[in-house]
């Protein structure tokens, strides 16, 4: 199963991020970060939705000034 891993600058950009995602409609997660994608923020945001629209996710959150990556990572 795939997964999207959102990782963010700091803790607050992630909690920021987890308002703004609560409004759409996306079902995701709070999760430590995994240290093969980042070391910077111990947070990351992971989405298991198939249907993810990245474009529709990374618009929606530079409107608010957060600086998001995307990491796919396998889960097995």
């Amino acid at each position: 199963m795939k997964v999207f891993i959102l990782t963010f600058d700091s803790v607050h950009q992630v909690l920021k991020a987890e308002k703004i995602l609560s409004d759409m409609p996306v079902q995701f997660e709070i999760v430590p970060t995994p240290r093969d994608i980042s070391s910077n923020c111990g947070m990351s945001i992971r989405i298991n939705d198939k249907n993810f629209d990245q474009g529709m996710i990374i618009s929606t959150l530079e409107k608010f000034q957060l600086n998001v990556r995307i990491s796919e990572k396998s889960l097995s």
